[in-house]
């Protein structure tokens, strides 16, 4: 049975050094409860294997360092690198496919000319030569963090099945063989995979747009892949989550995901953690359900960002800070129940 965790993920959207996040995480956050940290770094690191694609500045060793540093202190590095999807922001290419535009899915679409609705790009899901660039970086990092966990991102992968080389393959075969060829080379390491759950979730069935599930036709791909794949299923807005209890019908360990919007966490902690009414039988009791993860999407990695924990400088950094302590405090409760507190 996997370990119950309790996660906290980081969007490292400036790419210096990760100082901060560390200091962060060691003299704040494990101190709370958190044991288990996402770190969103793939494309800002600099690896030995491929320099040429990284978009930051921070060097492997410093990747190490920081893992060494959490462990220590009790907690976990999860590296999460991106694949498939988001490989840059709207029109801008990331490093990797500034370096490789021979696996852009959606070359043609430039500043000048792309479709109103065009989000992120993504690489080709049938070209396996990105493979040859992308595994080796993978490998690096988990020799850096020697991670038992790795996370793969996957989520709102929109421009699939559009180039010549993948137009005629359905969108579900795409995403499973994508997720196939990621969870064999990490199962072979011995490592587990994680991913975001978005694109294995059917919006008719759940959700009715396209965010936080799938409307063009990749949700399949969840009856096709392995259900050792951690699902990290995230959801901002909503009260109720159809998706979370799917998963774990399918048999995937499951964690749900929240960011700062305070109805959608409440509800998503009582769920998980339950309210401590007598005779309950809150989500965590089920053993795929491995526990909550609190995404962080304003944060960074600069020591700069840490003040969100400390002071209230900023209304959208003071909400995320008070998003990390109020689902601590669920969590808390649920472990020790004698510190339980009213909202």
């Amino acid at each position: 049975m996997t370990p119950k965790m309790f996660a906290y993920h980081c969007y490292m959207k400036e790419p210096g050094d990760l100082s901060g996040f560390v200091d962060l995480a060691v003299n704040n956050l494990i101190p709370m409860g958190y044991d288990t940290f996402i770190a969103e770094i793939g494309h800002n690191v600099i690896t030995k294997c491929h320099p040429e694609i990284s978009g930051g500045s921070v060097p492997i060793e410093q990747v190490k360092e920081a893992a060494e540093a959490i462990a220590k202190a009790g907690g976990q590095l999860v590296p999460l690198f991106n694949c498939f999807g988001h490989q840059g922001w709207k029109c801008e290419r990331n490093g990797l496919l500034q370096a490789y535009p021979e696996y852009d899915e959606t070359p043609e679409y430039t500043e000048e000319s792309h479709p109103d609705n065009f989000y992120t790009p993504s690489w080709c899901g049938n070209k396996p030569g990105i493979y040859d660039i992308v595994l080796p970086v993978i490998d690096e990092l988990i020799e850096a963090t020697n991670c038992k966990y790795f996370h793969v991102g996957m989520d709102e992968i929109f421009e699939m099945a559009h180039c010549p080389a993948c137009k005629d393959i359905p969108r579900h075969e795409l995403m499973a063989k994508n997720v196939k060829i990621l969870h064999d080379h990490l199962t072979k390491r011995g490592v587990r995979m994680m991913m975001w759950g978005d694109r294995l979730i059917d919006s008719k069935e759940c959700f009715g747009h396209t965010w936080e599930a799938d409307i063009y036709g990749s949700y399949p791909a969840v009856d096709m892949i392995p259900k050792d794949i951690i699902i990290t299923d995230w959801h901002y807005e909503t009260t109720e989550f159809p998706s979370v209890h799917m998963f774990l019908e399918k048999g995937f360990d499951v964690m749900p995901s929240c960011f700062m919007t305070n109805h959608s966490v409440k509800a998503m902690s009582n769920m998980v953690y339950g309210s401590g009414a007598p005779g309950e039988h809150p989500l965590i009791e089920n053993e795929h359900m491995l526990g909550m993860c609190v995404t962080n999407w304003i944060g960074g990695a600069s020591n700069s960002e840490i003040d969100f924990m400390l002071t209230k400088t900023r209304p959208g950094v003071s909400q995320m800070g008070q998003t990390i302590r109020d689902v601590a405090a669920w969590h808390t409760a649920y472990v020790d129940p004698s510190k339980r507190r009213r909202w």
